[in-house]
């Protein structure tokens, strides 16, 4: 197995059995918690993820695409990190009551207070994981990711149980982080760095400088207009919008999460090796399409029984916003989960600034005039924005990576193809379902089940990639098997 697919197995493994553990205390949550506790945490967190942005300042970042990293500057990124995180932690406590205060919740500055005391020792675990990244170690970060996600889940469902409303998140939050802290001391210890470095960090700031603006205008585009339906709806309309988010977005985050971890340190390779990196993005664009189209266009489709299975009844008011958000992923060609991740791995990452300027201006806009017309508006104003990206990362594509435009769109209108034909089987189900009023489970199992049989004969044909990429993989599993029997 290749060590970029062996990392990608290793990272999808990790990422998405958090997510599991994560979709697993989502639903127990949903039934022990209500839409405006939910909200009340969302909002704290929207809050904190600003402050996320400036405390890691580029870092990972800076040590992964670094071509010839050494200790010192592993500890200079320790340093940039630290600082940051303490002075971060110190303006959370001071302001948590007037930012409570606006919002009209005392429980806010609580939920505040708790995050923010994981800033504290946060910058050494995260420069570990970098490192661990950088050298594709993604088995132990896997394993480290579900440690603290298990202890996430126990933790929140035990204080949910017990009456603690929003704040059983907040406290998860942060035993989470503290698990991830000693797991990656026991785990990793020689990757782990406590001495920071004060000396000579013009380089770290430099990197670090675009790539936090660029950040933290994402952020202002994500976490600024969840902030603006708290405010301007209520705590209940951004708890129902989070749903709907965690069933679409929250898939959308893990992959980014997997194309991050490996994407970086691999392009990163690509360039330092000199080879052109354009088949390479193709084959990712290519294979995002054809296997992520299809589960999209399906959650879209059955919001419904999706919601109804996994929430319950008291959240069918965030389908409509389900169904938006899936188109919002679809249109958007999977080009914002991807192009970012290159470029940064080149060093372009003004070009990212610019263009997160230009997105997310247009969501905060758009979100300001769309909110006093509910969620289902805000979702399209999302959508309109994603739309908006996509001829500036297809420029890109072409001028930096000499990839004909024609290419590009070929491959994603063979993916509209088998995303369409995969889900005709389903389209039966779901009438029939409606019609002899099956259970949720039933509708979702046998249109699931039908569409996934469908995909498995056709996306071969329609995406040479997934063909190549199941060939490699049984090639692997048969070697393994008759070296286990030697």
């Amino acid at each position: 197995m290749s060590t970029v697919r062996k990392a990608l197995f290793f990272s999808a493994l990790g990422k998405y059995g958090e997510f599991g553990l994560f979709l697993l205390g989502t639903i127990v949550l949903s039934r022990l918690l209500s839409p405006k506790e939910i909200g009340i945490f969302a909002a704290a967190n929207s809050i904190i993820a600003f402050a996320q942005t400036i405390r890691m300042f580029g870092t990972n970042d800076y040590l992964i695409q670094e071509k010839s990293l050494e200790v010192k500057d592993v500890r200079k990124a320790l340093a940039v990190a630290s600082v940051l995180s303490w002075i971060l932690a110190g303006l959370l406590a001071a302001f948590s009551s007037v930012i409570a205060n606006y919002f009209k919740e005392p429980l806010l500055q609580k939920v505040i207070l708790l995050v923010a005391v994981s800033f504290l020792f946060l910058p050494i675990s995260s420069t570990a994981h970098a490192r661990l990244s950088r050298d594709m170690k993604f088995g132990t970060i896997s394993i480290i990711g579900l440690l603290s996600a298990l202890t996430n889940l126990s933790v929140a469902i035990i204080l949910a149980l017990n009456g603690f409303g929003a704040l059983s998140i907040a406290w998860a939050t942060f035993a989470a982080n503290l698990a991830l802290l000693i797991a990656t001391a026991v785990l990793a210890p020689h990757y782990m760095l406590v001495r920071p470095h004060f000396v000579d960090l013009k380089k770290v700031f430099t990197f670090g400088s675009w790539v936090t603006a660029s950040s933290i205008i994402r952020n202002i585009g994500y976490n600024g207009y969840l902030l603006i339906i708290a405010r301007m709806l209520s705590f209940e309309a951004l708890g129902l919008y989070m749903r709907a988010a965690t069933i679409v977005e929250r898939f959308t985050t893990i992959l980014l999460d997997i194309i991050k971890s490996v994407a970086l340190p691999s392009f990163a390779e690509i360039k330092r090796s000199g080879k052109p990196a354009g088949p390479a993005i193709m084959k990712t664009l290519a294979l995002m399409a054809g296997c992520l189209w299809p589960v999209y266009a399906f959650v879209g489709l059955h919001a419904e029984p999706i919601v109804g299975l996994l929430f319950g009844d008291q959240w069918f008011d965030a389908v409509p916003v389900v169904q938006i958000l899936a188109v919002s992923v679809v249109v958007s060609m999977n080009l914002p989960a991807l192009l970012p991740t290159v470029l940064t791995a080149y060093g372009r990452v003004k070009i990212i600034f610019v263009f997160n300027v230009i997105m997310y201006a247009t969501r905060v806009v758009g979100v300001l005039l769309a909110v006093q017309h509910g969620l289902s508006a805000v979702a399209i104003a999302v959508t309109i924005s994603s739309i908006v990206a996509v001829p500036l990362y297809v420029w890109v594509l072409k001028s930096m990576f000499n990839i004909p435009i024609l290419d590009f769109i070929s491959t994603h209108v063979r993916a509209g193809i088998l995303t369409a034909l995969s889900l005709l089987p389903s389209l039966v189900f779901t009438a029939m379902g409606e019609s002899e009023d099956w259970t949720y489970f039933a509708v979702l199992f046998f249109s699931g089940s039908s569409t996934f049989l469908i995909w498995i004969a056709l996306s071969g044909f329609f995406i040479p990639a997934i063909a190549d990429e199941r060939r490699k993989g049984v090639a692997n599993i048969y070697q393994k098997i008759q070296s286990f029997r030697r």
